[in-house]
Order: structure tokens, then sequence, then C-alpha cells
């Protein structure tokens, strides 16, 4: 989101002190390239893109400690 919106992850929080910022910024940053790396290696591992969205999912899965979710589509909803 703040690639997209060119701003700061502190500044999308309204974080105001500038060590705040700083350290909050840097943590944002560590996570989310962790996460890609990740999600990076799964994906070269898979043969098709539909292998390598699944991956993809289950490294996102495992970050956000969703694993018990369902991962198929609600038949109710349409």
């Amino acid at each position: 989101m703040a690639k997209e919106l060119h701003q700061r992850p502190s500044d999308l929080v309204g974080c105001r002190h500038p060590v705040t910022a700083y350290y909050f910024d840097r943590a944002i940053f560590d996570v989310g390239s962790q996460i890609e790396s990740e999600i990076e290696k799964a994906q070269s591992r898979k043969k098709s893109d539909k292998g390598a969205q699944m991956a993809a999912q289950m490294v996102l899965n495992r970050w956000l400690r969703s694993e018990g979710a369902a991962r198929y589509r609600d038949p109710a909803s349409g």
C-alpha cells in the first residue's frame, strides 16, 4: 500500500515522532522483505502458475497465522 501511495508506512498510520517513525518503517520493510523472499522461493519450485499462486498463498497463511482457514471457495457464495 505504501508503494502504491508513495508514502512511508509511518505516514499512513499517522506516526509523528521521527525516531518511532524510523523504527516502524524499518520493521515494516524487514517483515515485508522476508515475506517476499519466502514467496519467491516457494514459487520458484512450482511448474505452473496455479501452483505458484497456491504456494504464495500458503506462505501468506503461515505469516498471518491462518493455516486453519478454509482454502476453498464457499459454494453458497454463487
